[in-house]
């Protein structure tokens, strides 16, 4: 990272910007052409350093086959805070956190494996469990990313 004033290495400063952040962006890779991102909602688990991503969606289309095809993805989340207003455009910038890394991701097959991502979802965009509705569950694909490497970042006042 070039500015290691903005680093942020704290797990509990991490855990602030998985909670803060309402979506994240997947980077498929695409032979011979620009990678294709992806903004989703997402759960995480986060523990002893090392970062796990949850997500949901349809079980065909096209980041389904890029992520067959290689499932090496890079990720992005960020929380902007406020606007930082200047008298010259130059001046004008953004307080924020952010999380940037790469990993490999894997379609989740495991019933109790699927499940605990839901729960992982759920806790994040509803602050709690719920019901699943197994028949729903069977129609959807739930996938992970785990993290090889990521770094966090905040521009603060």
């Amino acid at each position: 990272m070039r500015r290691r004033d903005r680093e942020v290495t704290d797990p509990k400063a991490i855990l602030t910007i998985l909670k803060e952040a309402d979506i994240a962006r997947l980077a498929f890779n695409v032979p011979n052409e620009a990678p294709y991102i992806v903004p989703m909602n997402f759960g995480y688990a986060y523990e002893n350093g090392n970062l796990r991503l949850v997500f949901h969606g349809a079980k065909e289309g096209r980041k389904l086959d890029l992520l067959k095809a290689d499932a090496r993805v890079g990720f992005e989340l960020d929380c902007p805070k406020e606007l930082v207003t200047a008298d010259e455009s130059c001046g004008y910038s953004i307080y924020f956190a952010s999380i940037i890394g790469v990993g490999k991701a894997a379609i989740l097959t495991d019933d109790e494996a699927r499940k605990h991502a839901i729960d992982l979802l759920m806790l994040k965009v509803a602050g709690k469990t719920m019901p699943i509705n197994e028949q729903v569950l069977a129609k959807t694909c739930i996938f992970e990313v785990v993290a090889d490497s990521f770094s966090a970042k905040a521009k603060t006042k």
